[in-house]
């Protein structure tokens, strides 16, 4: 049986991709994750759309020989400063990727999402 990826660990390879792209300036068209179970999933970046302050892209959902309704749709995701840290940000991430301390999540409407009036949505950091 050949296994697949979740919507989250596209959403997290896109996202991944996003930041990357956004703190660095470089494109990047594949980006490698390790899953929550220890699994590498490499992953194909598309629908590149960059600006200064704003990266958006998406991972092809693969649900393997056990696909659901989701399997092929594109996951998107969107990575932009916060107009009063883009300068901070930038200097403190020129070289190290890996801390991202300054981070907040927002939560929007999508598949991920079981109720919208729930203060946690389904996915999202505690």
């Amino acid at each position: 049986m050949r296994y697949g990826f979740t919507t989250g660990s596209c959403a997290t390879a896109a996202s991944k991709a996003a930041t990357y792209m956004l703190l660095t300036g470089k494109l990047k068209q594949n980006i490698t994750i390790q899953t929550p179970k220890g699994i590498l999933f490499h992953a194909e970046i598309l629908e590149i759309t960059r600006s200064e302050k704003e990266v958006t892209c998406a991972v092809k959902k693969d649900g393997g020989d056990d696909p659901d309704i989701t399997s092929g749709a594109l996951i998107f995701s969107t990575v932009s400063f916060a107009d009063e840290e883009e300068k901070t940000l930038k200097k403190k991430y020129k070289i190290n990727l890996h801390i991202l301390e300054a981070c907040n999540f927002r939560c929007l409407q999508g598949c991920g999402v079981l109720r919208v009036d729930s203060e946690v949505c389904a996915g999202m950091p505690d």
